[in-house]
């Protein structure tokens, strides 16, 4: 009830208030256990902490390091709406001095409209624009490419925001625009606060908005478009710091792209606009990943790939009909004019790159071609992981190589900190926090509790205990990362996953003790449907992508059902089987709570260096070992 009502009280509750409201029925909890007029005292408190959070809401705290506060120290600035609910707190801030072009070409002599920017929890901008200004400067931006290769396009922009990939689209002569936006606070904002200052963009033809997410659009629609776009869809300082390392993102994977071109008119384009790093990660990522997608539909990449930077951003364009000479003298006439240097090209010959925007190496032209010529080679010997990711690894943030790690480090002396992916390197120090403390915890009653010291086949009791704890959480979180795609968010994922385990294992729980299954055969069972689950969950819910959020999460916590029931079942008849032994059952419950402390770490480490299926499938291993372990033990008297 908790993990699903967090969900369902952001929005009609204020982030300053939330934990307020969390806090209410523990409160109601402890007061009505009072011995006297306890629901009374129960119903007052809450009233008097309801009041207090209403006149007195909690402070938040911004890092200076986000977006945001960049913001809100210009000038004049000021927020003029903010929004709050299950996909996260948007803001929008006027101020007069505000601008944001991402890669502007040096050769602009313009000037920029006024702008206003959206912040998804701190971090952006993405801009909104005042469409009586001059917009001539959205065709100096490296993603304004294939509106030269293209006549009066019929556009598709993935992770609309604020409406500049719209904007770009209209003045660069689409007849039509789709605008593609998850969150529905930040459509209600472009139509409501900022509805005048954007001249109504998301309210009249031709744009048109679909509240969607990506992938659940174009697995299942039927429209064809000549331009998809996705264009830097997170934040330049959450990028460039790593933290995005190990969170699944399902636009980026083999799967996606080849759902894209599949969406593609005869002559359509596929464009994918990432910032640029030194040496090169993202973009190359990128273009790792179109070589796979078109290989996948038997179609040769080389002559169809075109890729340009500038200063601050990289774009890749994926043309599955093939790129023709007028094409390929457009993309020279638009880079040269533009200055911006071409890193892949049919035919481009090394002389003709790292012209404008210079760096030591033409790295990424030479990685270009080997991605091309020898993949699996290049993989082996860069620096960085750019290998693609897939839906069953969707880490496209993770590049952080453990075995180039001391390279790094001597190539990049003094340099080396910005390109190592902070939110591993952190994962793993948690690891091995949380071993040194687990390990403690579970050897030190062994010295100093006699009854457990004593008790034959203690360690054989440490290890089932420990295996429960390690395959649960871990078929736990590979459920929460098989249902992201599905439901379209992690917040919703998470819920509907800790709800659903929650309820089915405590049911199962609750019904152990009338079956008649020892503990080594209750965990054989979720060894047996373990295997499935991991192997083929996936074909099951790709096919529903398109349904309603509130089916979709029914239909997640039916898929639920089996699997977690069978879960609730090894550990309360572990216990049992420890009842005359208080203490070392005991000790038994907090070997199973250290190893699923450890077990969340894990997890999440194994799912991102061999993916989510590898990592549910030696899950449903640990619980066979839990089953081995337990084997033949009996019940132990005395102590």
């Amino acid at each position: 009830a908790g993990a699903l009502g967090s969900v369902a009280l952001m929005g009609p509750v204020s982030l300053e208030r939330l934990p307020y409201a969390a806090a209410l029925p523990a409160l109601a909890a402890g007061l009505v256990l009072l011995p006297r007029r306890g629901l009374l005292s129960a119903v007052a408190g809450c009233a008097i902490l309801a009041g207090i959070a209403w006149q007195a809401p909690l402070a938040l705290n911004l890092s200076q390091y986000k977006g945001l506060a960049g913001a809100l120290r210009l000038p004049g600035a000021q927020v003029v709406a903010q929004r709050f609910g299950p996909l996260g707190r948007v803001e929008a801030v006027a101020a007069p001095a505000l601008r944001h072009a991402p890669g502007l070409s040096l050769a602009f002599t313009g000037n920029l409209p006024p702008q206003q920017g959206l912040f998804f929890d701190g971090d952006g901008p993405s801009v909104v624009l005042d469409p009586t200004g001059d917009l001539s400067y959205l065709d100096y931006l490296t993603d304004a490419l294939s509106y030269h290769l293209l006549q009066a396009p019929q556009v598709l922009v993935l992770g609309a925001g604020g409406g500049a990939g719209a904007q770009q689209a209209l003045q660069l002569g689409a007849r039509a625009v789709t605008a593609l936006e998850l969150n529905p606070d930040v459509v209600h904002i472009m139509r409501q606060e900022l509805a005048g200052f954007s001249g109504e963009l998301y309210s009249q033809p031709p744009v048109e908005v679909v509240l969607a997410e990506a992938r659940g659009f174009t697995e299942t629609a039927t429209q064809r478009f000549d331009l998809i776009q996705l264009s830097l869809v997170d934040s330049f300082g959450a990028a460039a710091a790593g933290v995005h390392a190990s969170s699944e993102s399902y636009l980026y994977t083999v799967e996606a792209f080849s759902a894209f071109l599949a969406h593609l008119q005869t002559n359509g384009i596929l464009a994918i606009t990432r910032w640029a790093q030194h040496p090169p990660r993202d973009a190359l990522k990128v273009f790792a990943t179109a070589i796979q997608a078109l290989e996948r539909l038997g179609l040769d990449p080389a002559p169809r790939l075109a890729a340009i930077r500038s200063w601050a951003t990289s774009t890749v364009l994926v043309k599955p009909s093939g790129l023709s000479e007028s094409d390929l003298a457009s993309i020279r006439t638009f880079a040269a004019r533009r200055f911006f240097d071409l890193w892949y090209l049919p035919g481009l010959a090394e002389a003709d790159t790292n012209r404008y925007n210079l760096v030591d190496e033409p790295v990424d032209f030479r990685a270009a071609q080997e991605l091309l010529s020898d993949p699996e080679g290049f993989y082996r010997a860069y620096l960085f992981n750019v290998r693609p990711a897939s839906d069953d690894r969707p880490y496209f943030f993770h590049f952080l190589k453990w075995t180039t790690l001391p390279k790094l480090l001597s190539e990049l002396p003094g340099a080396w900190a910005p390109q190592v992916e902070w939110g591993t390197v952190l994962q793993g120090a948690t690891l091995l926090q949380a071993l040194a403390a687990g390990l403690l915890i579970i050897l030190f009653p062994l010295l100093l509790v006699g009854e457990v010291r004593r008790a034959a086949g203690q360690i054989r009791t440490g290890l089932y205990f420990a295996a429960l704890g390690l395959g649960y959480i871990a078929l736990e979180i590979a459920l929460i990362q098989r249902l992201t795609l599905f439901l379209a968010h992690p917040a919703y994922a998470f819920a509907t996953a800790l709800a659903g385990f929650l309820a089915w294992s405590g049911l199962g729980s609750r019904w152990s003790r009338r079956l008649r299954l020892s503990p080594s055969g209750a965990a054989l069972l979720v060894t047996l449907l373990a295997i499935p689950y991991s192997l083929w969950l996936d074909n099951v819910l790709l096919p529903l992508l398109a349904a309603p959020l509130a089916l979709k999460v029914a239909l997640s916590l039916l898929l639920i059902a089996p699997l977690a029931l069978v879960m609730g079942l090894p550990f309360p008849l572990g216990l049992s089987r420890l009842a005359p032994q208080p203490a070392l059952a005991a000790w038994a419950w907090g070997v199973n709570g250290c190893a699923s402390v450890v077990g969340a770490v894990l997890a999440a480490l194994v799912a991102v260096s061999t993916g989510i299926s590898t990592m549910a499938l030696g899950a449903a291993g640990v619980y066979l070992l839990a089953a081995m372990t337990a084997r033949g033990s009996r019940p132990q008297s005395g102590g």
